[in-house]
């Protein structure tokens, strides 16, 4: 055979296996329905890739507000930032939810309850594939765990918003291998001892459907359909489990080529299911290819649904009973231990709260008033609860080797068969390990200060002697707003990159809440200097007021950040959602890198200790009491001393660099006012940017104008940019970055109306004042 017809047929096997492709790609159907989304609000679980990334960028599409309910947060927030550049839908929301954990579940379902008026869309996709054994933080296997105990009791804690939002939609991603499932109510909760992760895997896909159809039962007349869905074959990464030999994976690669979709091939039927009116008399069916499909008769066993969902309801419930009776039965003994004749009420309650799982019980055991008992004050030892679950079978089987939960950085996606998120992790403790916890609940600590502290709130500023410290001490003092103290302090009351010195000032002043300034600060010059000192020092300064913070049980901590965090290269506007993108300019990447892990620290407490840490980041400062010190003061008062020495000399102004680089410049005054609104009103631990308007932006240049106009400087005239211009630009100096244009977008939208000092008329009173 000759060169040519050997190239020929390399051509025409392309060419067939090219046709085959899109005739499958044919049969797996699309959304055909266009209905618009405007108006209704839609949370995918696991949305940060993959199939939950794309029904969110499809439903975005069609106008709904889509909640990503994700574990990574990271992960979620740039997910947010695709769908809307995608889809140029800003209404996209990031929230964390862990599946693995039933306290998670509560406390997302509770701030959905909160936030969201109406509910129209549940879409049920997060889940793990084949994993080894591995157990939930409540006890529990983690493919039943997750797949359907954590969809199970989300759904029921959103049920009564979603029927009030009707017509409403339930969508449960599944899978085909649901037929060869193995379950009996009883089995739930496999047995370790014979563990099976395909089995496992299978089982907890038939409790899906099941749970579908009882759901649809239930619901009849109140408007609020279910569908099952199987999206088939997906290629993402939640099969990471699944590890094939090379050559296994060889010989599969047709059959890939031929049957494994894209995640926008495998949400269609997804999106179908949420948006289609064709179904609305069709809930309880399972959903392949945009279309229904005959189920298996294990799956529609009505008797075996029931029993499923019975055993699914006790299971959640036990777990939180389970949990209550382990904490009575503790405080028992430690009120014992300690000699007391009666049971301490607030050792009770201290103890359920010092479990950040009971967080939502909160408000109901700080209701019960306190019987005297052994009121001395305490450490809550660590809370060993029962059993649940897969430990006790563990137990009774004599095995130790499952592991529980930990706390992996990243979420794992989803792959050969379905849905979205692995929630596989591994290697660390668990509290069902019987490995101590301590009382390290951010929240709980909130909760044992409120229960004994006034009313009052006790705000400290650090580094309040600043230019925003002074600014924020205008603001309330003006305000004089009761039920609020202020306390202003500064590098002389404490050493903040000491922790011993620290902790006595928190000791000293009691602080609920706390803005933080402090910082190791510097104009341009000195940050290129000494970028490690900037580096140092601020992790120290920040780190130290942080865990502080949360040992001492502060409700909330607002930070400050810079624009500079923002990465160098980059598009324009910046948002918020951007600060991890890349690398900070060189010129002070100390600076910038030490104000980028206060926005890692305020998740990381948020996510493990549930702490309300936040941070706002404004752009270019300026207003009274700045140091307007020429080398290491902000740009503004920098310029403003200048502009005053000239003047004063009867010398020419000479300005660092070229002054083409952009700003935006809020006054201090403005931005303090904004700083107590976000202590008291801001309840995201994102950070929010803190900025005057893009239109507002301005060179160096313009605003070297308007300083020597607020002056009425008439200094000599110096060729240097113009013939015309008595400035003279030094552009043997750097310039630093050239542009730093902030989008105040999410500002706006809580603020509208804000209005802001323009630049002209502050630079003419600090003129003035100089």
């Amino acid at each position: 055979m000759g060169l040519k017809n050997v190239l020929m047929c390399a051509v025409a096997g392309v060419l067939a296996v090219f046709a085959l492709r899109q005739w499958r790609v044919h049969t797996w159907g699309r959304c055909r329905s266009k209905r618009s989304m405007i108006g209704k609000t839609v949370v995918i679980t696991g949305a940060n890739s993959g199939l939950g990334k794309a029904t969110a960028i499809e439903l975005a599409r069609r106008g709904a507000r889509v909640i990503l309910a994700v574990r990574d947060i990271s992960g979620g927030l740039l997910a947010a930032a695709d769908v809307r550049r995608v889809t140029s839908i800003e209404n996209v929301v990031v929230r964390y939810l862990d599946l693995s954990s039933f306290s998670s579940i509560r406390a997302f379902a509770n701030g959905v309850l909160k936030s969201e008026m109406h509910l129209d869309v549940l879409v049920c996709n997060a889940g793990v594939f084949q994993c080894p054994l591995t157990l939930t933080r409540d006890g529990f296997e983690m493919q039943m765990g997750v797949n359907h105990l954590g969809h199970f009791l989300l759904t029921n804690l959103l049920l009564d918003r979603l029927k009030n939002s009707q017509p409403s939609r339930v969508v449960v991603v599944t899978s085909n291998l649901y037929k060869r499932a193995k379950l009996k109510s009883s089995e739930l909760l496999m047995d370790v001892s014979n563990y099976d992760k395909r089995l496992a895997y299978a089982n907890s896909k038939l409790a899906n459907v099941l749970f579908v159809r009882e759901l649809s039962r239930r619901l009849r007349g109140t408007g609020v359909k279910a569908y099952a869905v199987s999206p088939g074959m997906v290629y993402t990464n939640l099969g990471r489990h699944t590890k094939l030999p090379w050559y296994l994976m060889v010989l599969l690669l047709p059959f890939a080529l031929f049957a494994v979709r894209t995640p926008e091939q495998g949400c269609q039927s997804i999106v179908d299911c949420a948006v289609n009116e064709e179904y609305e008399q069709h809930s309880g069916k399972f959903y392949y290819n945009c279309r229904p499909e005959k189920l298996e008769s294990i799956a529609l066993d009505d008797d075996l649904a029931l029993k499923v969902w019975a055993e699914s309801e006790k299971l959640t419930a036990r777990a939180l009973e389970l949990f209550v009776e382990s904490l009575v039965t503790r405080a028992s003994e430690i009120t014992r231990s300690r000699s007391a004749k009666t049971l301490s009420t607030s050792h009770l309650k201290a103890c359920i709260l010092a479990d950040e799982r009971l967080l939502f019980l909160k408000e109901l055991v700080s209701s019960v008033p306190d019987v005297q008992g052994d009121e001395e004050p305490y450490e809550v030892p660590p809370v060993r609860p029962k059993l649940t679950g897969v430990r006790k079978l563990r137990a009774k089987n004599g095995s130790t080797d499952v592991p529980g939960p930990s706390h992996s950085t990243a979420e794992e996606t989803d792959s050969a068969e379905d849905e979205e998120d692995d929630y596989l992790e591994e290697d660390a403790p668990s509290a069902f390990t019987g490995q101590q916890q301590p009382f390290t609940s951010c929240l709980s600590r909130r909760a044992r200060v409120e229960m004994t502290s006034t009313e009052e709130k006790v705000i400290l500023v650090t580094g309040g002697t600043g230019l925003v410290g002074k600014a924020i001490e205008t603001v309330v003092n003006e305000e004089k707003k009761s039920g609020e103290r202020w306390v202003f302090v500064s590098s002389k009351d404490a050493d903040l990159t000491n922790k011993q010195a620290t902790e006595a000032l928190f000791a000293k002043h009691k602080p609920t809440h706390v803005i933080h300034l402090a910082a190791m600060v510097g104009g341009l010059f000195r940050n290129m200097k000494y970028n490690l000192d900037f580096l140092r020092k601020n992790i120290l300064i920040n780190d130290n007021v942080l865990q502080t913070s949360f040992e001492t049980g502060v409700q909330k901590v607002v930070s400050c950040l810079s624009t500079c965090i923002f990465p160098d290269k980059t598009t324009y506007p910046i948002d918020e959602t951007m600060i991890h993108n890349g690398p900070p300019h060189d010129s002070n990447f100390g600076y910038s890198y030490a104000k980028r892990l206060i926005d890692v620290q305020n998740r990381a407490y948020h996510s493990q200790h549930g702490c309300n840490f936040t941070a706002v980041i404004p752009t270019n400062v300026f207003g009274p009491h700045d140091n307007f010190n020429l080398e290491d003061g902000h740009v503004l008062a920098g310029l403003i001393n200048r502009t005053h020495q000239a003047k004063l000399h009867g010398s020419s102004l000479q300005v660092w660099g070229s002054g083409k680089p952009l700003r935006q410049f809020i006054y201090s005054l403005d931005l303090a006012r904004l700083m107590v609104w976000t202590l008291r009103e801001y309840d995201e631990v994102h950070p929010i940017i803190l900025s005057v308007d893009e239109k507002d932006e301005i060179s160096i240049k313009d605003a070297a104008k308007l300083i020597t106009d607020a002056f009425n400087f008439k200094g000599d005239v110096i060729y240097s940019r113009s013939l015309t211009e008595p400035i003279k630009f030094d552009t043997s100096k750097a310039d630093g970055q050239f542009k730093k244009t902030a989008s105040n977008k999410k500002l706006r939208s809580y603020l509208p109306d804000f209005k802001f000092t323009p630049i002209a008329k502050g630079d003419r009173a600090l003129g003035v004042a100089e």
